[in-house]
């Protein structure tokens, strides 16, 4: 598989992976349920790709490329939310 693939196929998904991080990480807040949310958003992933009709990646691949991506976005989205609560 080519970087060009895996690159366009991950920043393709990455808008829906982000509003799925934010999803997960608003509804379940818990920082002890963190294995949890990866594993929640790994199933509907997997799901995703399992149902479509075409894939250029396949799923293994797929999911070892996100797992840093999902760490960093995941993190982000802590700092970013935590933030904004702050009063100033």
């Amino acid at each position: 598989m080519n970087f060009y693939t895996i690159f366009t196929t991950v920043v393709g998904i990455l808008p829906s992976l982000v509003t799925a991080i934010s999803t997960l990480e608003t509804a379940f807040p818990q920082d002890d349920a963190t294995a949890h949310k990866l594993e929640t958003l790994k199933t509907i992933i997997q799901a995703s790709h399992d149902a479509a009709d075409k894939v250029t990646v396949p799923f293994e691949q797929l999911w070892t490329t996100l797992v840093p991506i999902i760490s960093i976005v995941t993190a982000l989205h802590q700092v970013v939310s935590s933030g904004s609560t702050k009063s100033t």
